[in-house]
């Protein structure tokens, strides 16, 4: 449950990342890199729990992954962002992504809003 409610306390700082980074020129320079900051070290959190392991807890799929698998996602796929955070180096991290990314249902999640899914109930 550890990592759920640290997914819960820290959603405000990678979104802010996120809306800064996403928008340049709408926020302070400082403010950019204080949720850079914050947003780099709970990666780097998450990268030294997963290693070893091939989940957030354990070997085991528990909902720890599913609340902070869409965080890590959308990071992914904002472009220059986790260049701009320096996650190269989060070989544990960034291979849960992939572990996730291939999952079935998780793929379906991806694209439940989009075109490709008509129905999504």
């Amino acid at each position: 449950m550890n990592w759920v409610f640290l997914e819960s306390a820290s959603t405000m700082a990678i979104s802010e990342f996120q809306l800064f980074f996403k928008n340049p020129g709408t926020a302070p320079e400082f403010c950019v890199h204080r949720y850079a900051g914050e947003t780099r070290r709970i990666l780097d959190m998450l990268n030294k729990q997963l290693a070893g392991k091939q989940f957030l807890c354990a070997n085991e799929y528990t909902i720890a992954d599913v609340a902070w698998f869409p965080w890590v996602h959308s990071l992914k796929t904002t472009q220059g962002a986790m260049d701009y955070l320096e996650t190269k180096s989060f070989i544990h991290l960034l291979s849960w992504a992939d572990r996730m990314s291939a999952r079935l249902a998780v793929k379906r999640g991806i694209v439940v809003n989009s075109e490709q899914v008509r129905e999504r109930h």
